[in-house]
């Protein structure tokens, strides 16, 4: 039980971690595509 809980923690981690980089890049793409639409 001990052990579960333990291992259950840094994948929760991980998954939020995963989860916020492609966030981060999809929200980037965005912002690049209406910068290089601007600029055009």
């Amino acid at each position: 039980m001990y052990q579960n809980s333990k291992f259950k923690v840094p994948m929760q981690r991980n998954l939020f971690l995963v989860v916020l980089i492609n966030w981060t890049l999809e929200y980037s793409t965005i912002l690049w595509g209406h910068t290089l639409t601007v600029l055009n």
